[in-house]
């Protein structure tokens, strides 16, 4: 976290923000948890544990909704066949992203399937 989201104030690595006095202690710590279970995620699924690499994507993405951690959890729920956990995961990382970046992923499979280029005249 580079800046403070009430006051906007630049916190430079520190814990609570200088100026409106915010303490983001427990937030950080979350933060960091969610890594450390980031971390142990991609351990188990490097050793072929998937049920563990749920256990913990689904820590991490508790403690920190990220698009990493939500991506994360939708794979994993994936490979344990938990097909509603991966959509809804999918669909809460998607739904908190920018609209530009929507649109930006939007354009890109447009540039790959020519079927969606609405600039060709009708056949």
């Amino acid at each position: 976290m580079e800046n403070c989201p009430t006051c906007n104030a630049r916190l430079k690595g520190n814990r609570i923000c200088r100026r409106c006095k915010t303490d983001f202690s427990r937030a950080l710590e979350a933060a960091e948890q969610a890594q450390a279970h980031l971390r142990l995620a991609a351990e188990a699924y490097s050793d072929g544990r998937f049920e563990t690499m749920l256990e913990h994507a689904r820590h991490a993405f508790a403690l920190h909704r990220t698009g990493t951690s939500g991506h994360l959890l939708a794979c994993a729920a994936l490979l344990q066949g938990n097909y509603h956990l991966a959509l809804s995961a999918w669909k809460t990382i998607e739904k908190g992203r920018k609209p530009d970046a929507r649109a930006a992923a939007q354009r890109s499979s447009s540039v790959d399937d020519p079927s969606a280029n609405r600039n060709d005249p009708p056949t």
